[in-house]
């Protein structure tokens, strides 16, 4: 299925919302990570973890609005977020499962998988590098 120049494909929809989700959910948890654990035995681990997360949101942030908005280039920080997400991921999972615990770190890897896979995807592709000749595209105005 092949979209219109227009019409922007679903699976790009769904990873730009989830990079939303991510950007909210990044600068949140970075934030209480940074508040709530900056004392006590670990508190290192727990301030860069926080300030990992907190540094990421905006990434999260450009990748939603620049895939919004038809730029190409916005892929490649996206690309590197998102890889070190599934990096983590898997080895938070690995880690938490050798421990005994429930490997809930699986959430956020499933999700930056889905990221890739809607940025990188055919008719993303299309849309992406598609004109803006479309009748959903804005006017040009002369200068």
């Amino acid at each position: 299925m092949n979209p219109t120049p227009g019409k922007r494909p679903v699976n790009l929809t769904v990873a730009i919302v989830i990079l939303w989700i991510q950007a909210v959910t990044n600068l949140g948890f970075g934030l209480v990570l940074l508040a709530e654990f900056g004392q006590g035995p670990g508190a290192g681990l727990f301030a860069a973890a926080g300030l990992v997360s907190v540094l990421a949101a905006p990434v999260f942030v450009v990748g939603a609005v620049g895939l919004t908005g038809r730029k190409v280039w916005v892929r490649v920080p996206v690309i590197v977020v998102e890889g070190l997400t599934i990096l983590s991921g898997l080895v938070t999972v690995v880690l938490t499962v050798l421990a005994g615990g429930a490997p809930t770190a699986i959430v956020g890897t499933a999700l930056a998988i889905v990221v890739l896979q809607g940025c990188f995807s055919k008719e993303s592709e299309a849309w992406l590098n598609a004109t803006e000749t479309s009748s959903e595209a804005p006017p040009r105005v002369a200068p």
